[in-house]
């Protein structure tokens, strides 16, 4: 894991500092189930997309993976939060990885 988050943290630094603008959006889950239509202009927006081209080429397709249930499932709440009071039973786990990769 900290690994994964040195390289985000290296390709946000490297995405603020260049001159042509960032290259990297952000998008925090609680903002996408909070209000989905919101998140999802932002992205629209940042790709250069308008609500008009994702409606004139939107198209069903079956999903035949194994996360069928969960791909078409509407936008749910349930993970929002989960961790809240894991903190400190977290702690030496980070400790741990912090040590290993530090």
């Amino acid at each position: 894991y900290l690994q994964y988050q040195q390289l985000i943290d290296f390709f946000i630094a490297s995405d603020q500092a260049n001159l042509d603008g960032p290259k990297i959006l952000t998008v925090q889950y609680e903002q996408v189930v909070a209000d989905p239509v919101q998140a999802m202009a932002k992205v629209q927006q940042f790709v250069g997309l308008t609500p008009e081209n994702v409606t004139e080429n939107t198209q069903r397709r079956t999903i035949l993976t194994s996360s069928n249930e969960q791909a078409t499932k509407a936008v749910y709440t349930d993970s929002v939060e989960r961790d809240t009071g894991l903190e400190a039973e977290f702690a030496p786990l980070k400790a741990k990885l912090a040590s290993l990769y530090h």
